[in-house]
């Protein structure tokens, strides 16, 4: 169908194509005409349709052993027309972003940031468009000691009061190296 939409000066003609498939492919023409000087224009437009495609997997994810409070970047390799939509599950249950899980590029990239043992599991990447559904998953294992992390924690911790009182004692130095000698 087309639609024209006339302004003051000029003229706009719009085409709209439903239902298209790889048939509309092809060169399109609009052609116009100046009323008063009766000069002709001609624009041409190639267009081509592509068509639509199941999603396919590039690449299937690998279960893997990781180090608690490691860092774990799963990616979902997934191409499809129109580009599919892509969703996380762990243990059957949505994985939504939260503190310390980033869904990032689309959804293709799954990191969880210094992992627990509450992370272990199955992680499934589904990839879905109006062509079909495909899905990887792999088992994730948490390794390593719990206490591992709050050792990190408590020296992080003790880290930042020794930085404190190093600058309380510099500051007091500094302050009586000021004072004039009574």
């Amino acid at each position: 169908s087309t639609q024209t939409v006339y302004g003051n000066y000029s003229n706009t003609l719009f085409l709209s194509i439903r239902n298209v498939t790889e048939r509309n492919t092809g060169i399109y023409k609009c052609r116009a005409m100046n009323k008063t000087s009766k000069e002709q224009y001609e624009q041409h437009t190639m267009v081509y349709i592509k068509p639509k495609t199941i999603p396919v997997l590039q690449k299937n994810l690998t279960s893997l052993d990781v180090n608690s409070s490691s860092t774990v970047t799963l990616n979902c390799n997934v191409n499809g027309r129109p580009p599919p939509s892509i969703a996380w599950y762990k243990n059957g249950q949505r994985v939504l972003p939260a503190s310390g899980i980033l869904l990032e590029a689309g959804n293709k990239t799954l990191i969880i940031e210094r992992v627990r043992f509450d992370d272990t599991g199955e992680y499934k990447c589904k990839a879905t468009n109006e062509k079909g559904t495909v899905e990887t998953s792999a088992y994730i294992a948490v390794l390593g000691t719990e206490e591992k992390s709050n050792l990190e924690l408590i020296i992080l911790v003790c880290t930042g009061v020794a930085a404190t009182l190093f600058w309380l004692l510099l500051t007091l130095f500094i302050r009586k190296l000021k004072k004039p000698s009574s």
